[in-house]
């Protein structure tokens, strides 16, 4: 909620949850030999760069989003196949 009244203030700490949360989703083991997911990290870099265009987010802000991000894609072995 407060995300939707203030998202200046809010957009930055949002962000955040939702790639460590993504994350989380990404790197659980199932026990199914696949994982339907409506969001990803993927799809939270596409907010992050929405939110950079519309100034929702400060540059430092976005960078630490952006890091954390690659971080993510680099470490966190992201297996994605695409329907």
């Amino acid at each position: 909620e407060l995300m939707y009244t203030d998202p200046k203030r809010y957009s930055f700490l949002f962000q955040s949850y939702v790639q460590l949360t993504m994350l989380q989703l990404h790197t659980y083991k199932s026990t199914m030999p696949y994982k339907i997911m409506e969001r990803s990290v993927f799809s939270a870099r596409c907010f992050i760069e929405n939110m950079k265009r519309t100034k929702l987010l400060k540059d430092v802000e976005v960078v630490v989003l952006e890091d954390w991000y690659d971080w993510c894609i680099q470490n966190a072995n992201i297996v994605t196949d695409l329907i």
